[in-house]
């Protein structure tokens, strides 16, 4: 089955501005040796650094299925030699993110039915349960911040703003999974939402009109009010089949043009 828009030429130094390492995760949370100078960083911990920073593009959806990631590249616009480049690659291929098609590049998989489904099928009961433990445990300051990550949410307009609903997006799920208080759950997820992040990203240039997905971020802010686990959990996995829904009529639709 092919793949929606293969873009083999389109490399990284044109999704990605210059990137400070220092960065905080695009799921919210700075990492925590951010603060370290970095002319002083270990060979170790410069690979753990620029592993994140290639991580943290694939989940915002800054790179296309198929498209190259020319290893040299990368090390010239995060301002490192090759080698923690290399090593950052080979555990993203590991995960599952990213191919190893050359000593040269890395590849973001190609968009399938196949491979959507299969991350989906993980995705459900895994964020469905850190959604009914958040609505469990989350602490009043914690729902105020869901709250107000929703409301800049629904206040963009699309498709003028889907850059930043995109971010939006990744802000107000992981606001809920991190109330969980469960980590090795959350660590789970983050590793999901890499391998979906190109593909969330044609949704968001294609499909996102068609949902949203604002009354089911209601639905979930309401049952973590409400203390309502079961309800939380129905919510968020309804909120991935809806949109999941739209990502498949798009695959479809696009596979019908080959």
């Amino acid at each position: 089955m092919s793949g929606i828009g293969p873009n083999h030429d389109k490399q990284f130094g044109h999704s990605m501005q210059k990137t400070n390492l220092d960065q905080s995760s695009v799921f919210g949370v700075p990492e925590q040796d951010a603060a370290a100078p970095f002319g002083r960083v270990s060979k170790g911990s410069l690979s753990l650094r620029t592993y994140r920073v290639i991580r943290d593009g694939l989940a915002a959806g800054s790179f296309e299925p198929e498209q190259r990631l020319i290893l040299q590249e990368i090390a010239d616009q995060i301002g490192t030699s090759i080698t923690p480049v290399r090593e950052a690659c080979l555990r993203l291929v590991s995960e599952g993110a990213l191919e190893y098609r050359s000593g040269r590049f890395a590849q973001v998989p190609a968009f399938t039915k196949e491979r959507y489904l299969s991350v989906r099928l993980v995705r459900m009961p895994l964020e469905g349960l850190a959604a009914k433990l958040a609505a469990e445990r989350a602490t009043v300051d914690e729902l105020q911040r869901i709250k107000e990550i929703q409301e800049a949410y629904r206040s963009l307009h699309l498709p003028e703003d889907r850059l930043l609903a995109r971010q939006k997006n990744i802000e107000f799920h992981f606001m809920v999974y991190r109330a969980s208080r469960e980590d090795v759950l959350v660590s789970h997820i983050e590793r999901l939402w890499v391998m979906m992040g190109p593909m969330l990203g044609r949704y968001f240039q294609d499909a996102i009109q068609s949902y949203r997905g604002d009354d089911a971020h209601d639905n979930v802010i309401d049952a973590i009010a409400d203390r309502n686990g079961k309800n939380a959990e129905k919510a968020i996995v309804s909120d991935l089949m809806r949109g999941g829904d739209e990502l498949l009529r798009l695959l479809d639709a696009q596979e019908s043009t080959h």
